[in-house]
C-alpha cells in the first residue's frame, strides 16, 4: 500500500485531484458499475458512448484518441492515486486501494 505514508487530507486531495477531469469521473463511474478487470479497450469505447467531452462518432479514430489519452494521462494519473490498479501486460484496469474512496466522493457529488 504506497499510500500508508499520507495523511487523510493527502489522500483526499489526490481523490480531488484525479476527480477534476470529466473523462476520469466517468471512468471510474464506469468501473464503478462493471466487473474488473476491465480491458482499456473496452473502456474506451464505453467513454466513448458516454459523450460529454468527447466526440461521440462511432469511429476508431476517435476510440484511439481515447485510448491513447488514457494509456499517457488518465490512466498513470489514477494509478498513482491508488485509485486503480493498472496491467499493462493485460491491458486491464482494476479497483484500486483508494477507489471506493474516490467512488464516493463522487457519488455525493452527482446526488448533489
Amino acid at each position: 500500500m504506497k499510500h500508508a505514508r499520507y495523511s487523510q487530507s493527502e489522500e483526499a486531495d489526490d481523490v480531488f485531484l484525479c476527480l477534476s477531469d470529466a473523462r476520469r469521473r466517468r471512468l471510474i463511474q464506469y468501473l464503478g458499475e462493471a466487473e474488473t478487470p476491465v480491458e482499456i479497450e473496452t473502456a474506451a469505447h464505453r467513454l466513448q458512448k458516454s459523450g460529454r467531452g468527447t466526440s461521440r462518432t462511432d469511429d476508431e479514430s476517435s476510440r484511439q484518441e481515447i485510448v491513447l489519452s488514457l494509456w499517457h494521462h488518465h490512466l498513470p494519473k489514477l494509478a498513482n492515486a491508488d485509485i486503480v490498479t493498472l496491467d499493462t501486460d493485460k491491458k486491464t484496469i482494476q479497483k484500486g486501494d483508494r477507489f471506493t474512496m474516490a467512488h464516493s466522493y463522487l457519488e455525493g457529488m452527482s446526488r448533489g
